[in-house]
């Protein structure tokens, strides 16, 4: 219930406060909260306060960069937006981009316990790749989720705990197909279930 929980303060407050909507990061600011800017070495930081706490709870990382068409001028990109969703002082979404601006990683924090549970790899804006981890285990991960297109391919998990993947589950347009699970932990599946 608690992961249940964090998914949806999570999912609800990113969209209303900080895109994936149509919800301008302005109108997700109270008129009390302005906006802060915080220089780096090469770029900055804008800090956005929500919840009149007197801390910031989105952070977004800018980088400057030579404009291509006239390399006088300093353009800025977006590298990283770090959001504390539930106010308590903890990054629970961080997510990073590329030199083009395309999301390529992101890190959420599903129970709001100040530690990463999921990360997702995107290729071209699109998820490719998303990451299961056990903070309690050093990280282990647990589970690699596979996208094709915007549908689940496969599935790989550690049911066992001892770090090795033994049960691969593949999907077809999405819907489970079958599943192999490895019996003697040599690495191959020793039985096949199918739908």
């Amino acid at each position: 219930m608690r992961k249940l929980l964090g998914a949806l303060v999570t999912s609800t407050f990113l969209l209303a406060a900080c895109g994936g909507s149509d919800v301008t990061e302005e109108e997700a600011i109270t008129n009390r909260a302005v906006p802060t800017i915080e220089e780096t070495e090469n770029g900055y930081i804008k800090n956005i306060h929500i919840n009149d706490d007197g801390r910031p709870d989105v952070f977004k990382v800018f980088e400057y960069y030579p404009n291509p068409d006239d390399p006088s001028v300093r353009s800025e990109r977006l590298r990283e937006r770090k959001v504390d969703v539930n106010f308590d002082g903890k990054i629970n979404n961080h997510r990073f981009y590329n030199e083009k601006g395309d999301l390529v990683e992101e890190r959420i924090d599903m129970d709001l316990d100040g530690q990463f549970d999921v990360i997702a790899y995107f290729d071209n804006n699109m998820l490719v790749r998303k990451e299961t981890v056990d903070p309690e285990e050093d990280g282990r991960v647990v589970a690699v989720r596979f996208y094709e297109g915007d549908q689940i391919a496969k599935v790989e998990r550690d049911t066992t705990g001892d770090g090795k993947i033994d049960q691969w589950e593949f999907y077809e347009q999405g819907v489970l197909d079958r599943v192999g699970r490895d019996l003697n932990a040599d690495g191959r599946a020793d039985t096949w279930q199918t739908r």
